[in-house]
């Protein structure tokens, strides 16, 4: 966080293949995220064990331990490549033109000039010139990154800038700012989404027709049923749930399954729960935008007294308390819809049957 750096392309030389040297030695990146508001300034130098902590965990995750020592080279497949987004170079702070041999680095909005210097006794380094520039020179189109030497700069690497624009980032395609005709495809690009706690869906067989209705009403009903069973410590868990019109226990609802999301240790009994609920928010979100609703009401029922407590609470969240990520998920889609999301408790709902734990879902009924 004192590095400003979230990923490898902003520790990385420009051809994608090195951690900067200034990255390896803990002192600074590439810049891109220096506008981010970050919660806490750089502590200072580092001592020299937070260091060598750093360089351990570079060569234990990233680079390639086949590469000759003290080469640094990155993983072939951890190697950068070309750039999808369009603002880099609107960040970087230095370029280089092999056509005028000069180097042009960022200064608010001009640009000094360095040329390669000519005295003796030094090489390869590159001085200050007396000209600005108010703007890059097209010939200045690589992306270059620069080694101090004294009030010199020597290039550490330089590459051509490219970018690769892509369609749809899986892990950042949002299919709630698209407009689906038909619902069913709206719950298909949901449950392909990276972005949304769906995984499987049956639909009535209305479309969701008397659902809708029903949330219009503010009549809206849905229960969540998270599983759990502590002696599985090595799989995902589940849950379900169910959206329903009326409490007719024949009539034809919406039924949706989710993976819990988070590595085995995390799993609990809470955070089914807490996973259930947020499916059945993205589902509600769906039929909401569908049927261009702009109020109503819908009441969840769950049996899980905590997740109920936390999922419908008003007050801050702590970022170290369990499931945080759900809560947030669970508030932050609360506050976007349109309708208001009731909460109420109902009775345990698992059963014992031939020595196998069985998850019942709690029928609309007994909200």
């Amino acid at each position: 966080m004192a590095m400003k750096v979230v990923t490898i392309a902003d520790i990385a030389t420009p051809d994608g293949k090195k951690p900067l040297q200034r990255a390896f030695l803990l002192q600074s990146g590439n810049h891109l995220r220096d506008h981010y508001d970050w919660p806490r300034d750089p502590p200072g130098d580092f001592s020299p064990a937070m260091l060598l902590l750093w360089q351990n965990a570079l060569k234990a995750s990233v680079l390639d331990p086949y590469a000759p020592p003290n080469s640094h080279d990155l993983q072939f497949s951890r190697q950068v490549q070309d750039w999808t987004d369009s603002t880099i170079k609107s960040k970087w702070i230095a370029f280089y033109s092999q056509t005028t041999d000069r180097i042009y680095y960022r200064a608010g909005l001009q640009w000094r000039v360095y040329a390669r210097y000519s005295g003796t006794g030094v090489r390869g380094r590159y001085s200050q010139q007396a000209e600005i520039c108010r703007e890059l020179p097209t010939t200045a189109d690589r992306l270059a990154s620069l080694s101090p030497r004294g009030a010199m700069f020597k290039i550490e690497n330089s590459h051509v800038y490219s970018f690769s624009p892509t369609d749809k980032d899986p892990a950042k395609y949002d299919p709630s700012e698209e407009t689906f005709s038909c619902i069913a495809d709206a719950f298909d690009a949901s449950i392909m989404s990276q972005r949304i706690l769906i995984d499987d869906v049956t639909l009535p067989a209305d479309g969701c027709q008397a659902i809708a209705e029903a949330i219009i009403k503010g009549n809206g009903l849905a229960v969540s049923d998270g599983s759990f069973d502590p002696d599985i410590s090595t799989t995902n868990e589940t849950s379900g749930f169910q959206l329903a019109a009326t409490k007719d226990d024949k009539e034809d609802r919406l039924n949706g399954v989710n993976w819990v999301p988070g590595s085995p240790i995390d799993q609990s009994a809470y955070r089914s729960e807490l996973t259930g609920i947020a499916g059945i928010l993205a589902t509600t979100e769906i039929i909401v935008k569908h049927f261009g609703i702009v109020t109503g009401g819908i009441t969840i029922a769950l049996d899980g007294e905590s997740a109920l407590d936390e999922a419908c609470g008003e007050w801050p969240l702590s970022i170290d308390q369990a499931s945080y990520d759900l809560l947030q998920e669970i508030r932050n889609r609360v506050s976007e819809l349109p309708i208001d999301v009731k909460w109420r408790w109902v009775e345990g709902h698992q059963k014992e049957r031939q020595g196998e734990m069985m998850m019942w879902m709690p029928w609309p009924r007994a909200i």
